[in-house]
């Protein structure tokens, strides 16, 4: 499969609105730091800007927050209002915001980017770049090439800017490596997801009361299965995360996910693990994550997405080591 195709589907875009760019471009043509720090403490611009967060939202955000604006305002005349929500109700509480009128400046688009356009609530930035984006897109033509923009390009229109980071969303998995010791299993022996139930039985032999797998995010529960799937069967969503269509594999053919055999089969495997024992019996209602689960010693693996690493499998400490 060429490895450029889909590469849309996995850049995680971040949408800048006119309002930003012209606020940070607003001191461009200062002519000394003295006068731009003067221009920037006269006029400060406020930006919401919303994001994921993958992790627990920590309660004192407010300190790298506070730490952020202190640089932004005497740096740009920029103050800076984070917000943070998990990756399960993300899109929702952009919508919500994007729908109501609710202020909202900046914000990955995190898999919906063409959705957003589509609904006119991102605004073109192809005439704004040139004069406030120099160093931003200078910055991008040298770590990814002078065609990156057109990732975020549509009918003729930049709407977004990718982030500068890693492109590719590999899903790797994260266990307890003393377990699966204890139970005489070989790291080398997992290839595959289909590898792991044979690991399960023999980390549930060996620990009984260890829960071998669970939900990486809960309200709603969700284990990362449809990223396995995605990343085993080469499942290509177009840029809409919906699934309703997709190319899988070197077909070329569009067809919606959830009539494949693949989402078929994935759903049946994740039942026969159930069965099996190897997730909680209340993984759909459960308020703990696999992660919190692996931390405290009471579960034994999860599956989650790796933004910058390759194809390896990731250990996690023990309790023992921590």
């Amino acid at each position: 499969m060429n490895n450029k195709k889909g590469l849309g589907s996995l850049l995680l875009s971040m949408v800048i609105c006119g309002s930003l760019l012209s606020a940070c471009g607003g001191n461009s043509n200062t002519t000394s730091e003295g006068s731009g720090n003067t221009e920037a403490k006269a006029k400060v611009a406020e930006i919401v800007f919303a994001l994921p967060s993958f992790n627990r939202i920590p309660d004192d955000l407010s300190k790298v927050t506070n730490a952020i604006n202190a640089i932004t305002t005497e740096k740009i005349g920029v103050k800076v209002d984070f917000r943070l929500f998990g990756p399960a109700d993300y899109a929702q509480k952009v919508n919500l915001a994007l729908q109501s009128g609710e202020k909202m400046d900046v914000f990955t688009t995190l898999g919906q980017f063409s959705n957003y356009v589509s609904k006119s609530q991102v605004a073109p930035l192809e005439e704004l770049l040139p004069e406030h984006g120099k160093e931003l897109t200078a910055i991008l033509d040298k770590d990814f090439g002078p065609d990156i923009l057109k990732t975020t390009t549509m009918d003729g229109h930049i709407y977004g800017i990718p982030v500068n980071k890693g492109m590719a969303l590999p899903t790797n998995i994260i266990f307890n490596a003393d377990m699966l010791t204890d139970a005489g299993v070989s790291a080398d022996s997992i290839q595959s997801v289909e590898d792991l139930p044979a690991v399960f039985a023999a980390v549930k032999k060996k620990s009984p009361d260890v829960v071998p797998f669970g939900p990486i995010n809960v309200n709603p529960t969700d284990t990362g299965l449809v990223n396995w799937m995605k990343g085993a069967s080469k499942v290509d969503y177009l840029t809409d995360t919906t699934g309703v269509g997709v190319v899988i594999g070197d077909s070329g053919k569009v067809v919606n996910f959830y009539e494949s055999d693949v989402f078929k089969n994935g759903i049946q495997m994740m039942r026969e693990w159930f069965n099996a024992g190897y997730l909680q019996k209340d993984t759909a209602t459960t308020t703990i994550t696999a992660m919190e689960m692996v931390s405290s010693g009471r579960g034994f693996l999860l599956g989650r997405v790796q933004r910058y690493g390759g194809w390896q499998a990731a250990e996690c400490s023990s309790r023992e080591k921590h």
